[in-house]
């Protein structure tokens, strides 16, 4: 059975995982004039890559109880 938090972490797997796609494809596209556009979409990828990490800790400290 699946429980609400095991489809909210399901789901937002997914979202993070779908958003970096959309990022990394913004950033193969080049539509950028300013180096600092490019390093705000750097930075949103290693953020939601870091979130990933830790909802991932988080679901490892809380199966541990």
């Amino acid at each position: 059975m699946i429980t609400n938090a095991k489809l909210f972490e399901h789901e937002l797997t997914k979202l993070i995982a779908e958003q970096i796609d959309r990022l990394k494809n913004n950033m193969a596209v080049n539509n950028y004039e300013e180096v600092g556009q490019f390093k705000y979409l750097m930075g949103q990828i290693a953020a939601l890559s870091s979130l990933q990490d830790l909802i991932d800790e988080a679901k490892q400290r809380t199966d541990k109880h």
